[in-house]
C-alpha cells in the first residue's frame, strides 16, 4: 500500500496532523518536566497535582 502524499491528498493532511499532534504532545511534555525542576519542594507537589501526576 503506497500513501498519496500529493497536495490534494487526505493521506497528506492526516500524516501532517498526526506528525504535529506528537511533535506538540513531546514539547508539552518537555516543558512540564523542565518546569517542574525549578520549583522547590511544596512548588513541585502543588505542580503534580495541577499536572495529574500523583506522588
Amino acid at each position: 500500500m503506497k500513501l498519496d502524499l500529493s497536495p490534494t491528498s487526505w493521506g497528506r493532511v492526516i500524516a501532517v496532523t498526526a506528525a504535529g499532534t506528537a511533535f506538540f504532545i513531546a514539547v508539552a511534555f518537555f516543558v512540564r518536566s523542565s518546569l517542574l525542576e525549578l520549583l522547590d519542594r511544596p512548588g513541585r507537589r502543588h505542580g503534580r497535582g495541577v499536572f495529574g501526576a500523583g506522588e
